[in-house]
């Protein structure tokens, strides 16, 4: 497993060291540089946890093919319900009473709470009641941008590890401001793709790509002040406005960027059917 995690080597050198060591705390706390990491790093340990293999994670074996490809049933991603803001007491509820089901095929269970920041006070006490017995089967894993949002007896009871947050893209307000241009040309050309190629670069910048977007917006204002503009590029522009607003605020809530990318040119491609 290839891990792009600039400036964090010796965080992932200190859990490679842990796996080595057979002896795996039952919930790591993984906090701080890019959501991207964070869960690249959770990835990493599930996968480990799950290998059959001596030399983990092998790579070669099922589980780990199963863990690559998100599908290993032994390694459950936790987050609020559709259309929820928090990781309710009810979810924890659940993972609790997961947490005590046989793994299906690992000799452990992987439980990675991607957003914890988002656990609220009840669902945190809830979580306590597991994570202070785990089962010997269960390794909790919570990615959180700062624990100082999380209750002190939850952090106590995790093994931490920090992450650098280290920029990666040093795009100008030029470049961005042209890159918005070229988006908003390339989706009425239909070449949605091209987009996703030049929005690659920002995958790894989070305040970046938001600004990209507030410049994205400013472009849709400057084209539909001009005056001879048809009724329907008019309307797709002002739909591709409003509906920016929702991802810039998705962008502020830690989404995955290279998902959030993906599902705005979705969106944006439907307002020009």
């Amino acid at each position: 497993m290839n891990l792009d995690i600039n400036g964090n080597e010796t965080v992932l050198s200190n859990i490679q060291n842990i796996i080595s060591s057979g002896h795996i705390p039952h919930s790591f706390l993984i906090e701080g540089g890019f959501v991207e990491d964070r869960l690249q790093i959770a990835d990493y340990i599930a996968q480990s946890v799950v290998c059959s293999s001596n030399d983990k994670p092998c790579g070669s074996c099922n589980l780990c093919h199963l863990a690559l490809s998100h599908t290993n049933p032994d390694i459950i991603y936790i987050g609020p319900d559709e259309n929820k803001k928090i990781i309710s007491v009810e979810n924890i509820r659940k993972l609790r009473n997961d947490a005590y089901i046989k793994p299906h095929s690992a000799d452990k269970k992987v439980f990675i709470i991607k957003n914890a920041e988002l656990l609220n006070v009840q669902a945190q006490n809830s979580f306590l009641k597991i994570l202070e017995e785990p089962p010997q089967s269960v390794v909790f894993i919570l990615l959180v941008n700062s624990r100082s949002v999380l209750l002190n007896t939850v952090i106590s009871r995790c093994s931490l590890f920090i992450l650098n947050d280290i920029q990666r893209n040093n795009a100008t307000d030029d470049e961005l401001t042209l890159l918005a241009k070229n988006t908003l040309n390339l989706l009425f050309d239909g070449k949605c793709y091209e987009i996703l190629k030049s929005l690659k670069q920002l995958e790894k910048d989070r305040l970046a790509s938001e600004k990209f977007f507030v410049l994205l917006q400013n472009e849709c204002k400057n084209q539909m002040s001009c005056k001879d503009i048809s009724n329907y590029r008019l309307k797709a522009l002002n739909n591709i406005y409003y509906k920016t607003y929702e991802f810039i605020e998705s962008i502020r809530m830690n989404t995955n960027l290279q998902l959030l990318f993906n599902s705005a040119i979705i969106c944006y491609k439907s307002f020009l059917i």
